[in-house]
């Protein structure tokens, strides 16, 4: 934790100190909200200032967002009544989740206005400050998000497999973009086709060999089933679930896709491209 310090002509100072986080839940959005306690300089009355700027995470810090424009009352005792508010986005969350320290580093480049500076006085400052949130207390304010937090599966483009090559992966990517189109268009059956393309596709880029059995994971043989056959057993069973016509004795258009399975269908397809296109995965065996 650091304090950001605004020193007035004549020596008189403003400092602003992060206390606290919490997030407040939105539709796709959420506050982040961070409790401040802020002093200034002995005066007859209080001094008002607008503190903005923009906050960053992680070290070296990228930037997330800017920071609310927020009217204080300064006076020389400690406020602790006032916050910090600014917005961060799902994908956002998962980013600063997917950073390699497990403490969250926050940092806020501050810019503080006075709103009745003096003539004679330059009326803003600039200040940074640096606030920690534990691992433990940053799980627990997400947890408070609950089901206000989507899962997001982020896939590197262009899509490069382990060996190196990108130009037999490129339509995969463009059917998961497809994909991804259609969901967003309501389009659920065309969605999990775009899938299935993209999964068959991933079968033929990394020459996968014959068709593992549910019979390996029986509870005789589940032990001896290596990791890599696992996942290839699952990268089997989600081309069955996308291919339309298993899903009914008809033709693929009796088949009614909801929305909550097409994301699942499409986070799966999404999840098991990452994992086949990670160069330190471990191969199958020949």
């Amino acid at each position: 934790m650091s304090t950001a310090a605004f020193t007035f002509g004549g020596g008189d100072q403003v400092t602003i100190e992060i206390t606290d986080c919490h997030l407040v839940p939105g539709f796709g959005s959420h506050e982040l909200r961070l409790r401040i306690r802020h002093r200034g300089p002995s005066q007859p009355a209080p001094e008002l200032v607008m503190l903005t700027g923009t906050l960053s995470a992680g070290y070296p810090g990228r930037v997330l967002g800017p920071i609310a424009p927020a009217t204080l009352a300064i006076r020389d005792w400690d406020v602790t009544s006032d916050s910090l508010v600014a917005m961060v986005t799902d994908d956002q969350l998962a980013a600063i989740n997917a950073l390699p320290a497990s403490d969250v580093e926050l940092q806020l480049d501050l810019t503080l206005v006075r709103l009745r500076a003096p003539a004679d006085a330059h009326p803003s400052m600039t200040a940074q400050a640096r606030h920690r949130v534990d691992a433990a207390t940053w799980s627990a304010r997400l947890d408070q998000l609950g089901a206000a937090v989507a899962l997001t599966v982020r896939v590197p483009t262009p899509l490069v497999g382990h060996d190196g090559e990108s130009s037999g992966l490129t339509r995969i990517g463009e059917h998961l973009r497809e994909a991804r189109r259609h969901l967003e268009n309501h389009r659920h059956r065309e969605s999990a086709a775009s899938c299935r393309l993209a999964l068959e596709l991933l079968l033929e880029c990394e020459e996968i060999p014959e068709k593992p059995t549910t019979a390996e994971l029986a509870s005789g043989a589940r032990r001896s089933v290596p990791e890599p056959r696992r996942w290839l057993l699952l990268l089997r069973a989600t081309v069955e679930l996308a291919h339309l016509s298993h899903h009914a004795a008809g033709t693929a258009s009796d088949v009614r896709w909801r929305r909550t399975a097409t994301e699942s269908l499409l986070a799966t397809t999404a999840a098991l491209v990452n994992y086949y296109i990670d160069p330190h995965r471990t191969p199958l065996p020949a």
